[in-house]
Parts: structure tokens; C-alpha cells; sequence
């Protein structure tokens, strides 16, 4: 019973994410914005989503409507806790906002305070020899991926909110 359930929270989870690939893509129109009212969003969104956006910002290019995040991301799956980084890129022009998450990579496993198997990105769970490439049995895997997934197609839902229902009246 407990398999027939997680299989269906699967099989209705993956169709929400707007990526392929572990890649986001997405565009956002933002009419009557101008590039300029976009960036200042952008960046205040930047500001309220990590600790320190000096730590993050990699490439901040007001002009050409540019800015390109790096940034470090901790999952946690029973007593597996796995480190994830990835680059954000957000572009803008005037009435269009896209925002690109790329490269992400596992780049810490622990297994209570053992190193781990760094588990490869994959929307299925291997069928050859996938405990040992991934370290995890197949719920916890797929687990560890839809919660990634959700993390990250939380940053995109989040922007599009920050970027679409700004208000600077207080």
C-alpha cells in the first residue's frame, strides 16, 4: 500500500516542473515593465532569497539586463544529506523577465558521518546496477530528486511572483 502511494505521488509530480534535464527555462512576460524595473525586482529578489547576494552574484550586468547567480542547496533523505550547486542566470528586457537554472550537480554526500556516493541526476531510478551508482534504494532516490526538484522549480515560482507582484507601496 505504502508503494502504491508513493508510486502515484510520483507518477502526479514530475508534470509540474518546467524543466527537462535538471534545465529551467523559463520566460515570464512582465508587461509594462521596463528592463531597468526589472533588474531593481530582480535583484531584491536575489537579496531576500539568500543569506548574502555578494556571496552569490557572480556576473551583475545592469546594462545588458544580465545577472548570474551561483549558488549551494542541502537535501536531506533519512540520514543521507547531499549537497547540490547550480547557476541561475536571470535575464531581462523591457516587458520580459527569464530566469535559467543550470549545472547542477551533486557535489557533497554524507551518509551519517561517512562520505557517500554522489548519485547521478536522473528522472528514473537506473535499472542496471542502481545501488551502486546511485547509494539508494529507489524510494529514497527518487525521493532525494523530487525534493531537489521541488526546491528548484520553487526558486522559478517564487521569481515569477517577486518579478509579476512587486509592490513598492508599504
Amino acid at each position: 500500500m505504502k508503494n502504491l502511494i508513493f508510486s502515484a505521488v510520483l507518477l502526479f509530480s514530475f508534470p509540474v516542473f518546467s524543466q527537462t534535464n535538471f534545465e529551467w527555462d523559463v520566460i515570464i512576460n512582465t508587461p509594462d515593465l521596463t528592463q531597468e524595473e526589472i533588474y531593481a525586482r530582480t535583484k531584491l529578489f536575489i537579496g531576500k532569497s539568500w543569506k548574502s547576494a555578494e556571496d552569490v552574484i557572480q556576473s551583475d550586468e545592469r546594462d545588458a539586463g544580465q545577472v548570474l547567480v551561483k549558488v549551494k542547496i542541502l537535501e536531506h533523505v533519512s540520514h543521507y544529506r547531499y549537497g547540490f550547486k547550480y547557476n541561475i542566470v536571470f535575464l531581462m528586457k523591457d516587458q520580459k523577465a527569464r530566469i535559467l537554472i543550470s549545472d547542477v550537480e551533486c557535489v557533497y554526500a554524507k551518509s551519517y558521518d561517512d562520505l557517500w556516493i554522489f548519485p547521478p541526476l536522473l528522472d528514473q531510478y537506473p535499472q542496471r546496477n542502481a545501488k551502486q551508482i546511485t547509494g539508494l534504494n529507489e524510494e529514497r532516490y527518487l525521493t532525494l530528486i523530487i525534493k531537489l526538484k521541488l526546491d528548484l522549480q520553487q526558486i522559478v515560482n517564487n521569481y515569477k511572483v517577486a518579478v509579476l507582484k512587486y509592490s513598492p507601496e508599504w
